[in-house]
Formats: structure tokens, C-alpha cells, sequence
């Protein structure tokens, strides 16, 4: 495996769908491996919106959501929201 050969891995990022290829990832196997060598997992899920992608339920610890298209509606802001699961994960990162 892959993982085994690198150096201890701290955080596996991905995003599903991928850009530009809208490939579908499986979270909670990703999850699951990541999570067997300790790392943490970090969802950039700009493309679906909270309400078609929940990947906190499917073993992500971080989930990236843009506000700015799905929650907002509008062109009139920017902004991003960041989702954490666990209030500790969460007080670790607060600082960062």
C-alpha cells in the first residue's frame, strides 16, 4: 500500500466530486484507511453543498463548504464556512 511507504501522514485532504473530472470518492473507505494510520481528514466539499453531502457523517474530522454559491444564493458576498467534528478537534484547530 501506498500509505505504508510514505512518511506518517498528519492530514489526507481530497475533495469529492474531484474538479474537473467530477469523480465520486469513497469517503468512508478513504476515512477509514486515513484514520488506521492516524491522519485526519479534511473534505473540500465546495462543489456539492451541505445539503448533498454530508461527509462529517461519512468519517471525514473537517469539511470545507462554500457559503458563497449553495448558502448564501447570492453574488453579494464571500464567504466559506469550515465544519469540524469533535469540539475538541475543533479547540486544537482554532488556533491554526
Amino acid at each position: 500500500m501506498l500509505l505504508l511507504q510514505l512518511p506518517p501522514t498528519k492530514l489526507v485532504w481530497l475533495e469529492s466530486p474531484t474538479n474537473p473530472r467530477r469523480q465520486i470518492s469513497d469517503l468512508r473507505k478513504i476515512a477509514e484507511l486515513a484514520h488506521a494510520h492516524g491522519a485526519l481528514v479534511l473534505v473540500d466539499n465546495r462543489i456539492m453543498s451541505p445539503v448533498l453531502s454530508q461527509p462529517l457523517e461519512l468519517g471525514a474530522d473537517i469539511v470545507m463548504h462554500s457559503a458563497t454559491k449553495f448558502i448564501a444564493g447570492h453574488i453579494d458576498l464571500m464567504a466559506g464556512v469550515l465544519a469540524i467534528k469533535g469540539e475538541s478537534l475543533a479547540k486544537d484547530l482554532y488556533f491554526l
